[in-house]
């Protein structure tokens, strides 16, 4: 017995036509549509699918760009949690040396040493750094101001870019939800 649901299924939903082929089936319907259309009998077929084609593919191309986006702040990100980093290490020995007598001190700065802040995770590593800049807060005096705004210019513009990569990975998502609207 034949189902008749099998007739009301939209057959493009399936995951095995990928989206160049949709894209091109879809193209070639519309100059099919466009080239046979006597008296104007597909003109609103024609203009329905056109529209549906330009908002399906469009949100395609913005989501491209978004995720073109999302990688160059990544790396931007990433780049900035190097230079962070390093002034980290940097930092080490000059920490080590102003509290050569009092290892309290540098342990508040470095707890379980450097490789705590080289090792960790970036939701980690972003609590970290604020732990070291809220300790470097309370110890200013024992360095030179040019010390703290280094550690503090480093971390601002690893915050900004980590901030903007996650601004980018959230509108990568909201074309991706775009699309699974327009899909159908």
């Amino acid at each position: 017995m034949i189902e008749l649901v099998k007739y009301f299924r939209i057959l493009f939903l399936s995951a095995k036509i990928s989206l160049e082929r949709l894209k091109g089936f879809t193209e070639d319907h519309i100059q099919r549509l466009a080239g046979n259309n006597p008296g104007g009998i597909f003109t609103q077929i024609l203009n329905d699918v056109t529209v549906a084609y330009n908002a399906y593919f469009g949100d395609l191309a913005s989501e491209s760009l978004n995720e073109a986006v999302k990688e160059g702040k990544t790396i931007g990100m990433k780049e900035a949690r190097k230079a962070l980093e390093k002034n980290i290490s940097d930092n080490e020995g000059q920490v080590r040396y102003t509290y050569r007598d009092n290892d309290t001190f540098y342990e508040e700065f470095y707890p379980h040493g450097v490789t705590e802040y080289l090792r960790a995770d970036l939701a980690t590593f972003e609590t970290i750094t604020l732990r070291y800049r809220n300790v470097l807060a309370d110890h200013a005096g024992d360095f030179t101001p040019q010390f703290s705004a280094d550690f503090n210019t480093f971390r601002g513009t690893f915050v900004t870019n980590r901030n903007l990569q996650l601004s980018a990975k959230g509108d990568v998502a909201a074309e991706k939800s775009d699309i699974a609207t327009t899909k159908p």
